[in-house]
C-alpha cells in the first residue's frame, strides 16, 4: 500500500471481482453507480421503503395485501358507486334516516315493510280509499257527515219531511167483532215515541161495515174505537194507520 501513490489504482489495474463488501466505504456506492434494476427485494431492509421513495401511481392492486386497507386509509368521499359490490350495504351499514325517498324505487315499499299503524290520514291521497278497501261495518254514524245520504243511498223507500225534527210512523192493527157489541178499541204502539200527544194519526179499516175514530193519545201509543154498522156477520179485517208528529230528540 505504502508504493502506491494517491488515485494510482484505476478500473484498468483492477481485476474482475476484486472489489467487495469489506473494499467499499460507508456510503461510497451513489444511485449513479447502480445498474439499471440492481437493487432487488433481497437488497432492501424491512421497512426501509417509505412513501417518499415511492412513484405516483406505483402501488397498484397486485401489491395490495388482502385486507391491508383499513378505514383509516381511504380518503373522504373516495368509494363511490362502482366500488361496491351488488348487495354489499346491508342495513347495518345504513345510518339512521339515511335512506329518504330518492332513495327508493317505485313501488319498492310493500305492505310488509309497514309498522303497524304507520299509515296515517296525511299519507293518503284523496280519493284512494275506495269501497273496497273498507271492511265490512267499519263505516259507522260518526264517520258520516251530516246531510251525507241521500235518498237514492238508501236501501229502503225513504219517507222525507219538510221539516227537520219530524217522525213518521205507519202500520197495521189486526181487530175482530165477536157478538153483538157495537164497538171495540183497538191500540197501536209507535216503535220510536213522539215528542209528545200533538202528532197527527189517521186510521180507516178494510171492511165495509166498519168505521174507525181516535179515542186518545200518548207520545208512545194511540187508541182507536172500531165501530161496526151491521150487527151480522161478525166483522173483522185491519186497521191501517199513519202517523206524523214531532220526533223525541236524542
Amino acid at each position: 500500500t505504502e508504493h502506491l501513490a494517491d488515485g494510482s489504482v484505476n478500473g484498468a489495474k483492477l481485476g474482475a471481482g476484486s472489489v467487495t463488501t469489506e473494499h467499499l466505504a460507508d456510503g461510497s456506492v451513489s444511485g449513479a453507480k447502480l445498474g439499471a434494476g440492481s437493487v432487488t427485494a433481497e437488497h432492501l431492509a424491512d421497512g426501509s421503503v417509505s412513501g417518499a421513495k415511492l412513484g405516483a401511481g406505483s402501488v397498484t392492486t397486485e401489491h395490495l395485501a388482502d385486507g391491508s386497507v383499513s378505514g383509516a386509509k381511504l380518503g373522504t368521499g373516495s368509494v363511490t358507486t362502482e366500488h361496491l359490490a351488488d348487495g354489499s350495504v346491508n342495513g347495518a351499514k345504513l345510518g339512521a334516516g339515511s335512506v329518504t325517498t330518492e332513495h327508493l324505487a317505485d313501488g319498492s315499499v310493500s305492505g310488509a315493510k309497514l309498522g303497524a299503524g304507520s299509515v296515517m290520514a296525511e299519507h293518503l291521497a284523496d280519493g284512494s280509499v275506495s269501497g273496497a278497501k273498507l271492511g265490512a261495518g267499519s263505516v259507522t254514524t260518526e264517520h258520516l257527515a251530516d246531510g251525507s245520504i241521500s235518498g237514492a243511498k238508501l236501501a229502503f223507500f225513504p219517507v222525507a219531511a219538510q221539516l227537520p225534527g219530524i217522525s213518521l210512523a205507519f202500520g197495521s192493527q189486526y181487530y175482530a167483532f165477536q157478538g153483538a157489541v157495537e164497538t171495540i178499541k183497538v191500540t197501536v204502539a209507535f216503535s220510536s215515541p213522539f215528542a209528545d200527544d200533538s202528532y197527527i194519526l189517521v186510521a180507516m179499516s178494510d171492511h165495509p161495515s166498519c168505521r174507525c175514530i181516535l179515542g186518545c193519545k200518548r207520545a208512545h201509543e194511540a187508541e182507536l174505537e172500531i165501530i161496526r154498522t151491521r150487527l151480522g156477520p161478525e166483522p173483522q179485517g185491519w186497521i191501517q194507520w199513519i202517523a206524523i208528529g214531532t220526533k223525541t230528540e236524542a
